[in-house]
C-alpha cells in the first residue's frame, strides 16, 4: 500500500462556493435591474435579460474556477 503523502496540500476549490454563488446571484440581479432601468417592456423581459447575464457569469465562474 502507498503511504499517504504528507507534503501535498489538501485539494480545495480555487474559489469558495459562497463566492461563486454570490457572483451568480449578483449577475442575475444586475442584469434584470439594468434591463428595467433601460426600459424593458415588462418584468418578464427584464428577467430574461437577467438569465442571460446569469449564463454569462456561470461561464465565467466555470472557466475561472
Amino acid at each position: 500500500m502507498d503511504p499517504v503523502r504528507q507534503d501535498t496540500p489538501p485539494i480545495t476549490p480555487a474559489v469558495p462556493l459562497a463566492k461563486q454563488l454570490a457572483i451568480l446571484i449578483a449577475a442575475f440581479a444586475a442584469g434584470a435591474l439594468i434591463a428595467e432601468l433601460f426600459g424593458a417592456a415588462n418584468l418578464g423581459t427584464a428577467l430574461g435579460v437577467g438569465q442571460i447575464a446569469f449564463a454569462l457569469a456561470l461561464v465565467f465562474v466555470l472557466v475561472r474556477g
